[in-house]
């Protein structure tokens, strides 16, 4: 099994330095001289029951203690200067299951109390706030003082990732990749849809609760939908197998596509060489990435090329690559975007900010609807320190095809052979933007070969 990475001490403490100055200056500039940061907890119950889902820490928490427990209700508190007030909600007398006690590498760093039920929180919270101007931040904060702008000041910065959440997006991504060539093995070997989860999982070292978000794991004609959830014991010896999965390490996500075909299990060829064309699709789409590149850009650029690949391939004729796009034919095959910025949440903020203030970018559609825009989740142009998912993909749908094919561009498509392919694809890595171009963090543990 997979051994993590032990936490990286020695980039804490820049990190939490230059992420409590961004915070006191959202804060001046919000006229706010205390700020009360909450974890959130499992507040949300299941209709009729008595329990909930397991939920993932507040990102704004995640950013200032990068804590390895769940939720709990746990507070932090930034005032103007000096070390920032950790309330580490540690119930007493709870029989159960294990009370958590505050990680040791932060004692240094924060003034850490415990607080045996969240009455005795809110009282400390009251106490510490006499006199001052606050803004809460989190799902237990009074909802009058929720400060937009401030947030948006946060989720800003949330964009330019420090040397330490370089660290733990590595290492997810590090944990992630191994999780993949396992389930690859678990596939070729003929393996279900829930061998390969479990093989995944093993080989991460990780159990469910400390996954990004929870697998998806499919084979043949299921690899077209994006998000699905069924891992099915009874669907084995597949032909074709994709797996989208990630893991968290200390807060921080990571998230990797990868699909696979298997020899002698009767795939279509033309399936086969689109696969191949997409992982030459997707190398290229990363080595574009660099500071100052247009994502919008990149995204049209990804469907230019995919056009062509479909026309290469015959399932796309008489136009040109250009015409595929312009027309949107493309987007029948790739209805989502090209990617969306990581970090402590799978989709992270900031991709469509305008300015640290706040505001939002429109794509070149505007407010109008546009397939090849209206899943776009970045719009803003790459910027160092960013990091970035690139998935690229090509999906059967019938629904997605149906306006083609009885319409005036029906020509355009070949049906009797489109109709003998189903199922999808899609490969994605984890980018970091750096000064001088990139660093795919994905491809340091996997390298794809589609034609096993």
């Amino acid at each position: 099994m997979n051994q993590p990475k032990s936490f990286p001490e020695e980039l804490y403490s820049p990190h939490l330095e230059q992420v409590l100055a961004e915070h006191r200056e959202a804060m001046e500039k919000e006229g706010v001289d205390l700020l009360v940061i909450g974890s959130g907890g499992s507040e949300v119950l299941h209709y009729d029951d008595d329990h909930g889902p397991s939920t993932p820490v507040a990102p704004n928490f995640v950013r200032l203690v990068p804590t390895k427990e769940k939720p709990n209700n746990h507070v932090v508190v930034v005032g103007t200067d000096g070390k920032p007030t950790l309330l580490f909600h540690s119930p007493m007398g709870n029989f159960w299951q294990k009370p958590a006690t505050p990680p040791d590498n932060l004692n240094e760093a924060f003034d850490v109390r415990e607080v045996p039920d969240l009455r005795a929180l809110d009282e400390e919270v009251t106490r510490i706030s006499v006199g001052r101007k606050v803004a809460h931040i989190g799902p237990r904060g009074p909802k009058d003082r929720d400060p937009e702008k401030l947030k948006a000041r946060l989720e800003w910065a949330r964009r330019f990732k420090t040397p330490f959440e370089i660290a733990c997006i590595a290492e997810a991504s590090r944990t992630a990749a191994l999780g993949h060539i396992a389930a690859k093995d678990a596939f070729l070997a003929g393996g279900s849809e829930l061998d390969m989860h479990l093989a995944f999982l093993g080989a991460a070292g990780a159990t469910d609760d400390r996954m990004a978000f929870p697998s998806i794991v499919s084979l043949d004609a299921d690899t077209a939908w994006l998000h699905r959830p069924e891992k099915d014991p009874g669907h084995s010896n597949g032909g074709r197998a994709l797996i989208d999965a990630g893991t968290r390490f200390r807060g921080y996500n990571s998230d990797i596509t990868t699909t696979w075909v298997r020899e002698g299990a009767g795939v279509h060829a033309v399936y086969t060489r689109l696969l191949l064309g997409l992982e030459g699709i997707q190398k290229n789409l990363c080595t574009a990435i660099r500071p100052g590149v247009d994502f919008i850009g990149l995204h049209e650029k990804a469907h230019l090329e995919i056009a062509k690949l479909l026309l290469e391939t015959g399932i796309l004729k008489n136009c040109s690559p250009e015409e595929a796009v312009e027309k949107r034919f493309t987007t029948a095959f790739l209805p989502h975007g090209l990617g969306h910025p990581l970090g402590i949440q799978t989709h992270d903020k900031g991709g469509k900010q305008e300015a640290p203030e706040g505001g939002m970018l429109k794509p070149p559609s505007g407010d109008g609807e546009d397939p090849l825009y209206d899943w776009l989740r970045k719009l803003s142009p790459l910027a160092e320190r960013e990091v970035v998912t690139i998935e690229p993909g090509i999906y059967f749908f019938q629904a997605l095809l149906a306006r083609f094919r009885t319409g005036e561009h029906s020509s355009n498509f070949d049906w009797p052979l489109i109709d003998q392919l189903d199922g999808g694809m899609r490969l994605e890595s984890n980018v970091l933007v750096l000064a001088n171009g990139f660093r795919d963090m994905t491809a340091e543990v996997l390298e794809r070969k589609t034609n096993v």
